[in-house]
């Protein structure tokens, strides 16, 4: 918004904002802006122009410090985190470099968080078995396989039972 149309109203507005650290009362503002009134008169003409509309969004725009736009992207974002995660293996900080690289990951649509498969309500009622070959049928042998792990953790060998290798002879 640049300056008020109205010299004196400009100069109310200068002066309430520089005299506001001092003490400077509306009323004086007003007289010191080249208003002539006497008494309470000049007490409501400040008040009056004080809370106009335009008086109101010129002091705001004069008070408050312009707002610096920046335009956010996925690329100027990838762009910190790739400064982050150089400066992060140079002081060998480690889990930062890992966050960072899964914030990267995330922002490029590689992570997902959440898969739903299917309608709402539809696996009620089905075993844990017909769950399984659902999956199996929609989605392939891996995402069965994964989801079984889930289910029936036995079916991963753990670290205390060895898995049997068989050796093939090529005889």
């Amino acid at each position: 918004m640049p300056a008020l149309k109205r010299p004196r109203q400009e100069l109310f507005v200068r002066n309430l904002i520089n005299g506001a650290k001092k003490g400077v009362t509306q009323r004086q503002a007003y007289i010191e802006a080249g208003y002539e009134a006497r008494g309470d008169y000049a007490d409501a003409c400040a008040s009056r122009l004080a809370s106009s509309d335009k008086v109101k969004a010129r002091m705001d725009e004069i008070i408050r410090p312009p707002l610096r736009k920046s335009r956010v992207t996925v690329e100027s974002l990838l762009a910190e985190l790739d400064t982050t995660v150089k400066d992060a293996r140079e002081a060998k900080q480690h889990a930062v470099v890992v966050n960072a690289l899964k914030l990267m990951a995330d922002l490029l649509g590689m992570l997902r968080t959440q898969i739903e498969v299917g309608r709402v309500g539809e696996f009620d009622g089905l075993t844990p078995e017909q769950v399984i070959e659902q999956i199996r049928d929609e989605l392939g042998e891996d995402a069965a396989a994964a989801l079984a792990a889930l289910v029936n953790p036995r079916t991963i060998p753990s670290a205390s039972e060895p898995e049997q290798i068989t050796a093939i002879s090529s005889e």
